[in-house]
């Protein structure tokens, strides 16, 4: 299911425009400037913040912030949030890195 955010505002920095669960652990990611981007966060999961978000259906309910400042996921004890500005650098380093293991 693709979330879209509902309010528009202006930031310093893009801002998340919509976010795809593509399967665990993966989101396919479109900025309001119209980059998008695959965030592969598999080697994180079950670590630290993430130790609320065990299966698919949690993953899977992803939110977005109205305004697009951040992704959350409200689970268990508390939520999980990732901030925009954090997930485009994630976004284009995972991108640079597939970039340099293509022959």
């Amino acid at each position: 299911m693709e979330v879209h955010r509902a309010n528009k505002g202006e930031a310093g920095f893009p801002l998340i425009a919509s976010v795809e669960p593509v399967m665990f652990g993966v989101l396919r990611i479109v900025f309001d400037d119209g980059y998008e981007g695959v965030l592969d966060l598999r080697s994180v999961m079950g670590k630290g913040i993430w130790q609320n978000i065990r299966t698919r259906e949690d993953f899977f309910e992803v939110e977005l912030e109205q305004f697009g400042s951040h992704l959350s996921w409200p689970r268990g004890n508390g939520v999980t949030e990732l901030p925009a500005d954090g997930v485009r650098v994630a976004c284009e380093r995972q991108e640079m890195l597939l970039r340099s293991m293509r022959w």
